[in-house]
């Protein structure tokens, strides 16, 4: 089942118009969410980060924060979702609007933790002037594009650079690296939307004093790493054990376990509210 603006329906009804420029131009953006033990994580801020974003789109969003969770959480008891993914969508329909409410399973396992995903560089480019560029926008076909080569080359996640030639994120995820000891991650100017665990990842290396560098930075840079993770909402922090031949060992990738022992702590304080 699903939920659309605020009315409950079965999978198999469809109630978007095709002719909503939600459907014909991808004119809407969407948040995605874990959900862990039947709490959704950063549910605010995702909401807020929507509410910035429809500001961006010219759109406004009419339910309250609120109703907004009520019916998130409604969801998740229809659903029976205790541990998975909350999708939130809102989009455009002429004078109107659809707010879209969803769940799926969570894709990430234990054996992606562990052995860590593999990345390559991608041919597209991201463009750092685009207001798209800094939101979750449903024009999402780049991504998809770029990481269906990336899974047809063996990769899981593909690293975008931007028109001059700076590092700026994966199809799907933040990106982080560890060079002798200090951690180093593209500023946003370089064109990538600023991720929820993006923001917890800052502030929890700043808690273990270690030193950040936001900026703007090359291949080389990257490939030079000790140590690589890449984060989003939903899986969180992952280790990269290679890109493209640049191999990393992420068995005694020690900063990156330290700063996911300290995010698995805040998860935890959260989940105990």
């Amino acid at each position: 089942m699903y939920i659309l603006n605020g009315s409950v329906y079965k999978t198999e009804e469809n109630t978007v118009s095709p002719l909503s420029e939600s459907f014909m131009f991808g004119y809407g953006l969407f948040e995605t969410l874990k959900v862990l033990n039947g709490k959704i994580l950063f549910l605010e801020e995702h909401i807020d980060r929507l509410i910035s974003g429809c500001k961006t789109l010219k759109l406004t969003l009419k339910d309250s924060k609120k109703n907004i969770e009520l019916d998130c959480y409604k969801l998740l008891e229809l659903n029976q979702v205790k541990n998975g993914v909350l999708k939130i969508l809102y989009s455009k329909n002429r004078d109107k609007e659809y707010l879209l409410l969803t769940t799926r399973h969570n894709p990430y396992t234990e054996e992606n933790y562990k052995n860590g995903f593999k990345m390559m560089f991608s041919d597209i480019k991201r463009n750092q002037h685009s207001i798209l560029a800094f939101i979750k926008s449903n024009n999402y076909m780049e991504n998809l594009l770029a990481k269906q080569v990336g899974a047809e080359n063996g990769y899981d996640e593909v690293i975008f650079l931007n028109t001059d030639g700076f590092i700026a994120e994966g199809a799907a995820s933040n990106i982080f690296w560890i060079k002798s000891g200090n951690v180093f991650t593209p500023s946003t100017e370089c064109g990538l939307l600023p991720g929820i665990v993006r923001d917890k990842v800052i502030l929890i290396s700043q808690k273990l004093d270690l030193k950040i560098n936001i900026g703007k930075f090359s291949k080389g840079d990257i490939l030079d790493a000790d140590e690589v993770f890449i984060t989003n909402s939903v899986m969180e922090i992952m280790p990269i054990s290679n890109i493209g031949k640049k191999v990393y060992n992420i068995r005694e990738n020690n900063i990156t376990k330290n700063i996911i022992k300290s995010y698995i702590k805040l998860i935890g304080e959260i989940n105990e509210k």
